[in-house]
């Protein structure tokens, strides 16, 4: 049988080396020289020495050169009976790898109780190492982190608050672990401040982007908050954490970048921005109506597709201020659309900075002012205009403020009081200084009514100037409507006015005692034309009688004195009355388009046979043979004037001499002229020509007579809107040249209308063949016009002085063409040009325009302009343009 008392000991030994083996520690021996002489299977997973690698070999194999002085004092102690308690330490792995350990040693005795060697429990505590390092980082990061980072139990109580919690929400931790949650939530929050809870106690990550809470000082945050469950190791939610950062001054920020949005969307300033090189990077609303490209064409693309070319350098400029970090504030600048049209803009770009101050683009605010431009020009334009038309009209303008005694002059001022505008305007005592002593009293008692409350002030007065010249000057005041208490008003040097009126009145009193005169004369020569009459037609009457009668031959003879005699009296009294008729302006007349051929060959044939019995010849030129020239006159009265001057051609002429008619046009007109070979009439009598009853002397020779045939014509010709005259050499002959408008069209004239015989008498003309119409408002550019086209009878003229009223009369009238000027008072003429294209794409516009400039040219011509013409006119280039457009034949009329 076994012996129990030998086998305890076995059992003890075989339990402990069981024990080792299965020990999740390293547990080894050392013999007193430092050698391995045990090692059990842990000791192998931690160092990667097997068993039969390490034994016998030193136990400085894993300890580390800065390690060994460490060792060496453990084992000292151990020697000494000591042990060593869990040194942490590290150890080399058989990699070369270290490993965070610890380390308890104890001596080992022999059963004589002598140190035989050292026993050693290894624990790898690298793990361990790791954890503490990572959660003493989290804890700095936690303690560093501005966000708020808060622990909670889960019935909301703080267990944990760090550094960032304080700066945001006031309370130290002191002040705030142990106290609940919801003495941060204002009360308003607190019903979902406790369903984030119940989501996050059920395992829940709740993200909430913007909430509100309660500063110990009262104040209200608005937070980004992240709410946690915290888990134990088993996975079970124990608590609550809270990560919230303070997004205050950003939700302020957003709020204020929305309402610079919304400003930026609305504004009717064009707002972008770009970088330094000019690239675009953003483009409001307005900018698209201001340049009109899209956002989506401008992104991208260089902003130099909005500058001119002559303001390139201007932007260069402008980039190299921004980018030294210097803005640029309202440049009055020019820029362009994408329509091509150019426009006036006011520009302030200001540098982009990123957050370190670095310049990396640049902004922009345009406005477009190019209205307000042409307001300042027209302004300016009318400014010089009113200046030219006061010193034209004599006219000066002031203003006077009687509490300050502050006034304003006109230049015309200046110029009418012959004062030193350096001097400035004259005022109160110092203007009366001017004005003629006798005036003085009614001067001043005018201007106290009116600026006392009265009417207008008005009156004539007399200044002295210069060392007492006299001028007159009309006076005009009356309160300021606009500067209560000041007081507004002109003066006009009359002085020529004044003494033209004088002369004037002195004229119409003569002019109406010659009237008068001539009247009695027109009255009495017509009741005695009338009264002569009635005995004639018995006289003439009763001669023809006896001529049919069985006479004398003696008898016959004294009835052909009678006869001759009589009808020499009737076409006497004819001429008179005809006369009297014109002087009076009761002459009636049928204007028509008149055949100058076929006048001149009925006038011919009726003074041949006259020709004949003198031997004298008649030739009409083959000049008067065009079937196309008309002439505008009444038929018959125009067949007068040509029979008279037939007529005295035959009478003043040689026996044997020649008369010749001949005809030529020019500007609109016909000339006839009618030549003879006769005596020719002497210088002194040419002043009494056509005059009545003037005969030059002829009364005195067998040539019958009345001296009322070429008064008569030409009273007849201006009646009917020509002219004539007279070339003469004595002893040669004469010639008579008579002038009327000629006309295209033959056609039946109006009916008979009286025609009045003034120097202003306007006649019915036939319908234009051509028809122009001219926008311009400059009074002497339109006279120019007018002069040139009145070279053309067959062209109507029309005019307006605002692109407005031009529309208007386009659409109405259809013009042959249209005279476009760009500078006009109500809009501009490329405004005008567009909308005359909107109806009309035929009618050719010639654009008159001070810019010549290739780009003005295109941008109207994209428009629909047909030709320019610059000013000053070049009066041959505008007549070549004026033949094309209008198809004028070589002679200038239409065709």
């Amino acid at each position: 049988m076994t012996d129990p008392g030998a086998s305890a000991p076995a059992h003890d030994a075989a339990l402990l080396a069981a024990i080792v083996e299965s020990s999740d520690d390293a547990i080894m021996s050392i013999d007193l020289d430092g050698r391995v002489t045990s090692w059990n299977r842990s000791a192998e997973r931690m160092f990667g020495y097997a068993t039969t690698e390490i034994i016998g070999r030193p136990l400085a194999l894993l300890v580390p050169d800065d390690r060994r002085a460490e060792v060496a004092e453990a084992l000292a102690a151990t020697a000494a009976g000591t042990s060593v308690r869990h040194m942490e330490t590290v150890r080399r792995h058989r990699d070369g790898r270290l490993i965070h350990v610890s380390v308890s040693l104890s001596p080992i005795l022999s059963p004589g109780g002598g140190l035989i060697g050292t026993g050693a429990v290894v624990r790898d505590v690298s793990e361990q190492k790791r954890n503490e390092r990572m959660n003493a980082a989290l804890a700095a990061i936690v303690e560093a982190s501005d966000a708020a980072i808060i622990g909670a139990d889960l019935d909301g109580t703080i267990t944990t608050w760090n550094q960032g919690a304080q700066e945001i929400y006031g309370y130290t931790p002191q002040e705030a672990i142990g106290q609940s949650v919801f003495l941060l939530v204002p009360d308003v929050q607190a019903g979902s401040a406790r369903e984030v809870m119940a989501r996050v106690a059920g395992g829940e990550r709740v993200h909430v982007d913007t909430t509100s809470r309660r500063r110990k000082d009262g104040t209200i945050v608005d937070l980004y908050t992240t709410v946690s469950p915290v888990r134990d190791s088993t996975g079970r939610v124990v608590g609550i954490g809270s990560v919230a950062r303070d997004v205050t001054e950003r939700r302020r920020a957003e709020r204020v970048n929305a309402r610079l949005a919304a400003v930026v969307e609305s504004t009717d300033d064009a707002i972008w921005t770009s970088t330094l090189t000019g690239e675009v990077t953003s483009w409001n609303p307005a900018a698209e109506r201001i340049y009109g490209y899209a956002a989506s064409e401008m992104l991208g693309s260089n902003i130099e597709v909005l500058v001119p070319e002559d303001r390139r350098q201007e932007m260069r400029e402008v980039y190299a201020e921004v980018a030294a970090g210097r803005a640029v504030s309202h440049l009055e600048t020019t820029r362009r659309r994408r329509d091509g049209r150019t426009i006036h803009a006011s520009v302030t770009v200001s540098p982009l900075t990123d957050p370190d101050g670095t310049v990396v683009g640049a902004s922009a605010v345009v406005r477009d002012i190019t209205a307000h431009v042409q307001h300042a020009r027209d302004r300016e334009r009318m400014l010089r205009e009113l200046e030219d038309a006061q010193r034209m009209a004599g006219v000066g303008s002031w203003t006077w403020d009687p509490a300050s005694d502050h006034a304003t002059w006109s230049a015309e001022m200046y110029r009418i009081f012959r004062r030193d505008p350096a001097l400035g305007p004259a005022t109160s005592g110092d203007l009366f200084t001017y004005i003629h002593p006798d005036d003085r009293d009614r001067v001043a008692t005018g201007y106290a009514d009116a600026f006392g409350g009265g009417q207008l002030f008005e009156l004539d007065y007399r200044i002295l100037v210069e060392g007492g010249q006299e001028r007159v000057l009309h006076g005009l005041g009356r309160a300021d409507p606009d500067h209560p208490g000041a007081y507004i008003g002109t003066v006009q040097d009359v002085t020529e006015q004044r003494r033209a009126e004088r002369a004037r009145a002195e004229l119409l009193a003569t002019s109406a005692r010659a009237e008068a005169a001539n009247l009695a004369k027109s009255e009495f020569l017509a009741r005695m034309s009338h009264e002569l009459r009635t005995p004639l037609n018995a006289i003439i009457g009763f001669g023809q009688l006896l001529q049919l009668g069985d006479i004398s031959d003696e008898h016959r003879e004294s009835v052909d004195y009678i006869l001759k005699g009589g009808r020499h009296l009737l076409a006497l009294i004819n001429d008179v009355l005809d006369i009297a008729r014109i002087e009076s302006g009761r002459m009636m007349l049928s204007p028509e388009p008149v055949l100058v051929e076929g006048l001149i060959r009925e006038a011919v044939a009726l003074v041949r046979p006259l020709a004949r019995e003198r031997d004298i010849s008649i030739t009409v030129d083959e000049t008067c043979a065009r079937p196309d020239r008309y002439v505008l006159a009444d038929g018959n009265r125009l067949k007068q004037v040509l029979l008279n001057l037939l007529s005295n051609a035959i009478k003043y002429n040689r026996d044997a001499g020649g008369i010749s008619v001949s005809c030529a046009a020019a500007e609109g007109r016909i000339r006839i002229s009618v030549k003879d070979t006769g005596f020719g009439i002497a210088p002194e009598h040419l002043a009494n020509l056509f005059e009545p009853f003037e005969r030059l002397g002829a009364e005195r020779t067998s040539i019958e007579g009345t001296g009322l045939g070429l008064g008569l014509s030409r009273g007849l010709l201006e009646a009917m809107g020509g002219t004539i005259d007279v070339s003469t050499e004595p002893g040669v002959g004469s010639t008579f040249e008579i002038e009327l408008a000629a006309v295209k069209v033959p056609h039946a004239g109006p009916d008979a209308v009286p025609v009045e015989t003034s120097a202003d008498t306007t006649h019915s003309v036939a319908a234009p063949a051509r028809r122009v119409l001219y926008i311009e408002d400059n009074l002497s550019n339109l006279a120019l016009v007018q002069r040139i086209l009145a070279r053309w009878p067959g062209i109507e003229l029309i005019s307006a002085m605002q692109g407005s009223i031009g529309l208007e009369l386009a659409r109405r009238h259809h013009p042959d063409l249209i005279i476009l000027d760009l500078q006009l008072p109500d809009i501009t003429g490329a405004d005008v040009l567009e909308r005359l294209r909107t109806h009309d794409q035929r009618t050719p516009v010639m654009v008159v325009t001070a810019d010549s400039t290739k780009g003005q040219a295109q941008a109207l011509t994209r428009l629909g302009a047909t030709d320019f013409i610059t000013k000053p006119l070049d009066v041959n280039r505008f007549m070549e343009l004026l033949h094309r457009h209008l198809r004028l034949d070589a002679g200038g009329a239409p065709s």
